[in-house]
């Protein structure tokens, strides 16, 4: 009776220390922002971020920033040269290409090796041979995706 007392008494501590740990995981991951992103700074500016931005993401703790996967130059403010499809600005690809979009990267193994040693390189493949891939070829765009 008298153990269960205690840890009764130290649930608030145990919370209080979660809640404190929390912000430290969103300090950190706002600190893996790239410096001087213009993507990022102009996006939010125009309260215009893609709905599922998120500062916890794998890319971004990589040190991957949009342009990474999407192209164009992060470095300058001027709309029009950032996303110029000469710089290669791809932008969002149609749903369609998701897979193979996602798979420049996750299907090559030199290119995951430098993040994730054993992590399986042939995700695309078999995401094909998923009933989400298989839809998503006959032309259902409602499925899930790398996304």
């Amino acid at each position: 009776m008298m153990k269960n007392i205690r840890l009764i008494h130290l649930l608030p501590l145990l919370a209080v220390l979660l809640l404190a740990n929390s912000g430290n995981l969103r300090a950190q991951a706002a600190a893996a922002l790239p410096e001087n992103d213009q993507c990022i700074i102009c996006h939010q500016e125009d309260e215009n971020m893609p709905e599922d931005f998120n500062l916890a993401d794998i890319h971004l703790q990589a040190g991957l920033s949009c342009a990474g996967c999407h192209g164009g130059d992060p470095t300058t403010n001027d709309e029009e040269a950032a996303m110029d499809p000469a710089k290669g600005f791809i932008g969002m690809p149609d749903k369609q290409d998701i897979p193979q979009f996602c798979g420049k990267c996750h299907s090559d193994i030199t290119v995951m090796r430098q993040y994730q040693p054993r992590i399986a390189t042939d995700q695309v493949a078999q995401y094909y041979t998923s009933v989400h891939g298989q839809r998503l070829q006959a032309g259902d765009e409602k499925v899930a995706d790398c996304t």
